[in-house]
């Protein structure tokens, strides 16, 4: 179920991405359940828009869900970022969420010195359930290594 439920969140981002449209605010709260097997995007009161026949998905602002945004909106010296690769790492964590069942860096739900620190610098305390599965650590180590989303 949840390799169908990422596939649908992958999907839908896709379809937004394609037509120049960032959400910006990708949480579970913003994915609605439309019957048993079947997920919708919701809530675009934040989304930004990009041009579509740029190569070039840079936006800038700190509009969404923390718990959700990368290490590099925590940076004060970053103020642009791609779009994209911002969704995609949202749609990691609740990935990672959906696996384990909390969140890779705030386990209380709020943000903390070191919790903030830890995201910051990308520092996970894997759960067993990932920390246990070879191929659930490489899967993450990938997917949070690879979407660091530097501006340019």
């Amino acid at each position: 179920m949840i390799r169908s439920y990422f596939a649908q969140i992958c999907l839908g981002l896709d379809y937004l991405h394609s037509r120049g449209i960032i959400h910006c605010d990708v949480k579970p709260d913003n994915v609605l359940m439309a019957s048993i097997d079947q997920l919708k995007l919701a809530d675009f009161g934040v989304c930004q828009n990009v041009d579509l026949f740029s190569d070039d998905d840079t936006i800038s602002g700190e509009d969404g869900t923390p718990l959700y945004h990368p290490p590099e909106m925590f940076n004060p010296n970053i103020w642009k970022y791609s779009g994209s690769k911002l969704d995609i790492w949202s749609v990691a964590v609740i990935l990672f969420q959906m696996i384990t069942g909390e969140l890779p860096f705030f386990k209380q739900g709020i943000m903390t010195d070191d919790e903030h620190q830890a995201i910051r610098k990308g520092t996970i305390d894997y759960p067993p359930v990932i920390r246990d599965n070879i191929l659930l650590m490489d899967l993450f180590n990938r997917k949070f290594d690879s979407f660091r989303i530097f501006s340019q």
